[in-house]
């Protein structure tokens, strides 16, 4: 990773990591661990179950090295990744403060540009974050 020296971005990269890893999700970096948008749909469940049920959302198959490599997809791949995307977007768009900076088409041939993950993750852990501390009752 370009960025992986850098406090602020280690810090996110592990954030996402902890989350993930409850669901038995590996993160590994900011580009094919999120290729398929199931990362980001596990993320926004552990602050947001309401909104995103992770039953609905799939991993497509794939290795993460195969992901790297921009390996082309199936139609029903496609299909998959454009609905995790959905069903993200969604949630994001019910709580608010987020831009729409990703979309599954980011991801289609090329997998995604790590300097757009990094931003968008950015936005989401600040967006979930005030979410949880919105939702947390002091005594």
């Amino acid at each position: 990773a370009a960025h992986a020296g850098e406090p602020v971005i280690g810090l996110l990269l592990r954030w996402a990591q902890t989350i993930c890893a409850k669901r038995g999700v590996p993160v590994k970096n900011f580009t094919s661990s999120f290729a398929d948008g199931y990362a980001l749909c596990v993320i926004a469940n552990h602050y947001a179950p309401d909104l995103v049920d992770l039953a609905k959302a799939t991993r497509v198959d794939g290795s993460d090295e195969e992901r790297a490599r921009a390996v082309p997809r199936s139609e029903a791949e496609i299909g998959q990744v454009k609905a995790n995307f959905t069903m993200m977007h969604e949630c994001m768009s019910q709580i608010g403060g987020l831009p729409r900076m990703l979309s599954s088409s980011d991801f289609d041939s090329y997998g995604p540009d790590e300097i757009a993950v990094i931003s968008f993750l950015s936005f989401v852990a600040s967006s979930l974050m005030q979410l949880s501390t919105k939702s947390m009752k002091w005594f």
